[in-house]
């Protein structure tokens, strides 16, 4: 919305007053008619996933901000939006989310690619990944008991594509036949745009490992493997609630 104004010396001043739309569904949003205000707020109790913007004009911007409790999700190019109403993210492989009640992005329509292209994006706190007993799995046919319980700290933040974790799993069990590498499934999707290695903090059998390794490799759809030495030559021990994992660690995504 703008007025216009005189100035004390005859001329036209024009002003634009910001404007501002509230949704409040949960669940999947589509092709989101959002009266082509400034800004976004997204006031949903629990998660909402959007998936397109009802499309704009050249070099409109549009920021969303979340203002509930409960988080947002953008998808990128989803299929169930029309395709002049979609999303062109940074991370291709999975969501961009907004953390509840903070997370921010802002989008610049694209009228060559017909696009909302992500040009800022803010994720807001850490955001909590959910226990999932599946997501722990080990090389070969070695198993990896991880309990909700033995899940002290495994959360996660997007910066751009940088995807960092921060984990703690204490007091997990490692099942024969033993084998080199325990894996963990990142969320939502995601994968590396490259191989990653770094270190971590590991007991094997409760005794703590000098030189334990993790090591992302695309080809593994997405885990990350925990070693206890960086060339992956010693086995896992055989153990109930002796195993034990912890870090930081950080890698871009597709």
């Amino acid at each position: 919305m703008g007025f216009q104004v005189l100035d004390t010396q005859g001329r036209i001043k024009t002003f634009q007053v910001p404007t501002e739309f509230t949704f409040t569904t949960t669940g999947t949003i589509d092709n989101l008619d959002f009266s082509d205000a400034d800004l976004i707020r997204g006031n949903n109790a629990t998660l909402s996933t959007l998936r397109g913007l009802k499309s704009g004009y050249a070099g409109q911007r549009v920021t969303i901000v979340s203002t509930g409790a409960g988080q947002i999700n953008l998808e990128h190019q989803h299929a169930s939006s029309s395709a002049a109403n979609r999303f062109m993210n940074s991370i291709t492989s999975g969501i961009t989310p907004l953390a509840a009640g903070f997370g921010t992005a802002t989008y610049q329509y694209d009228t060559t690619s017909t696009r909302w292209r992500i040009v800022q994006h803010e994720q807001g706190p850490f955001i909590n990944i959910p226990f999932t007993a599946g997501d722990y799995t080990g090389t070969g046919t070695m198993g990896w008991t991880v309990a909700a319980g033995d899940m002290i700290v495994n959360a996660y933040k997007v910066i751009g594509n940088l995807f960092v974790l921060d984990f703690f799993i204490s007091s997990a069990d490692v099942i024969a036949p033993v084998s080199h590498g325990l894996l963990f499934l990142l969320p939502n999707g995601y994968t590396a745009s490259h191989r990653a290695l770094g270190l971590e903090m590991a007991y094997d059998a409760g005794i703590l490992q000098a030189t334990a390794t993790y090591d992302l490799n695309v080809a593994t759809s997405g885990k990350i493997a925990f070693y206890r030495n960086p060339d992956a030559s010693l086995n896992w021990t055989v153990t109930t609630g002796g195993n034990t994992v912890q870090g930081m660690l950080s890698f871009p995504l597709t």
